[in-house]
């Protein structure tokens, strides 16, 4: 029991900092619970356990206080622990009908099979990845742990095929469990670019309250998105048909999501404040990746106006590419998943396609979005060098339309957009130092 309570405890408090581990163990350990609980429970923090000295680069292995390094739960013993699970829930599952959708197995049987999906590759979990930004509070909400973690498929699929049977999250009592269950399908939807398949819920199963990130940090400074000469994202409403303003207002929260995280990354945060933080990201986050993408009718994404195919076909182009990018960047800065070479390679290429096809003279309400654009994909790009380069040359010419010719000027640009100071300058600035040697000359 040491080592469960042990295990829980390095990974629950920083899901959520403010008393939620503690509440979620008088959940999860009352006596009526089934015994599959402990068990998925115990399988998931010695897991954890072997995990975390990985993940900070310690010692090969990690004793639990009080507890001899010889009393440390053998690998072998994962598989019995998972065993015993997956049996468990084989002979619950049938007994589920729909005369006992509020039944508390059920609730019992989702906590089970979702920490064996979040935990299916955790014994081969990698230490993070080098990454080009070095963002704040990259361990809140256990994003070392499960932010890269593959769910296992047939896992993930049947926790929501048992949802929706149900009749979906608010049908979920167990605290704790129906946050933990959006907070993964957020985290599947990010790796995976796709849309979230639950909205966010509070672990008391409350639906999320929205809050401009700015109000709900209680950052009392004016929005770069108000104070910036160039309005940053509202730049949207001028394509041709004009972006509509709920999207845009989606953009703006990631605008105000930097500029919060830069104000708190140098200020004591304590347990409330850092939910706070975790609850608001994931919220950004969560609304991005909810945003129509390019499967999506542009009705749900322009205000009906009169215009050319060409003219709906680029500005379609436009609002794609400033998606994408907004994704990628926030996974790096907002909601930094420990493994992101693969999403850097993959959205990084695909922002450069869909550059190319801007063809011809560009409209001047593109220029200072398809900058930040390329700022971010450009230094994405760090693995591809001929792609970064493509990068490079395209900020250059846009730098050189919008007569840019200093790196405090290009940063009141990207800021206005979403730029996290102390996260990005190190690599904005080596990228600047590429634009300002692009074709062998000085802007």
């Amino acid at each position: 029991m040491l080592i469960l309570v042990t295990g829980l405890h390095v990974v629950l408090p920083m899901a959520r900092p403010d008393g939620f581990a503690e509440r979620c163990l008088q959940a999860y350990l009352h006596p009526d619970r089934d015994p599959m609980v402990i068990q998925s429970l115990f399988y998931s923090a010695t897991l954890s356990l072997h995990a975390l000295p990985i993940l900070r680069g310690t010692q090969n292995f990690i004793v639990a206080p009080g507890l001899a390094s010889s009393a440390v739960i053998p690998p072998t013993h994962h598989l019995q622990l998972k065993g015993f699970v997956l049996n468990r829930i084989r002979q619950k599952l049938p007994t589920m009908n729909g005369n006992n959708p509020h039944d508390d197995i059920i609730d019992d049987i989702l906590l089970s099979i979702l920490y064996l999906a979040a935990n299916e590759n955790l014994d081969r979990i990698l230490p993070p990845e080098k990454s080009p930004f070095l963002p704040p509070f990259r361990r809140l909400q256990s994003m070392e742990f499960y932010g890269s973690c593959e769910f296992q498929p047939l896992h993930w699929q049947t926790v929501q095929h048992i949802i929706s049977q149900r009749g979906g999250l608010s049908t979920v009592k167990l605290y704790g469990l129906a946050w933990l269950i959006c907070i993964s399908g957020l985290v599947v939807a990010v790796n995976a670019n796709c849309k979230p398949a639950f909205p966010l819920i509070y672990p008391d199963g409350k639906p999320f309250v929205y809050r401009a990130p700015l109000q709900a940090l209680a950052v009392r400074q004016p929005p770069r998105h108000v104070t910036l000469r160039n309005f940053g994202f509202q730049q949207l409403a001028l394509l041709h048909p004009p972006v509509k303003g709920t999207i845009i207002r989606v953009f703006l929260d990631l605008t105000e999501m930097t500029q919060a995280l830069q104000y708190l990354a140098g200020q004591p945060c304590g347990s409330r404040l850092l939910t706070l933080i975790g609850d608001t990201r994931s919220n950004i986050m969560h609304r991005l990746c909810s945003l129509p993408d390019q499967t999506d009718r542009p009705t749900s994404i322009f205000h009906k106006r009169t215009c050319t195919a060409e003219d709906q076909a680029r500005a379609t182009t436009v609002y794609i590419i400033s998606r994408k990018t907004a994704l990628l960047y926030s996974a790096h800065v907002v909601l930094p998943l420990p493994q992101t070479s693969l999403i850097r390679r993959k959205m990084t290429l695909e922002i450069h396609e869909y550059m190319l096809l801007l063809k011809g003279q560009r409209p001047e309400a593109e220029l200072e979005i398809l900058l930040w654009c390329s700022i971010v994909a450009g230094i994405c790009a760090d693995a591809m060098l001929a792609i970064q380069s493509w990068f490079v040359r395209e900020a250059r010419e846009l730098c050189d339309g919008l007569k840019i010719t200093t790196w405090d000027e290009l940063s009141e640009t990207l800021q206005s957009f979403a730029w996290l100071d102390c996260a990005s300058d190190e690599a904005g600035k080596a990228l600047w130092s590429q634009i300002q040697l692009c074709d062998g000359s000085t802007i």
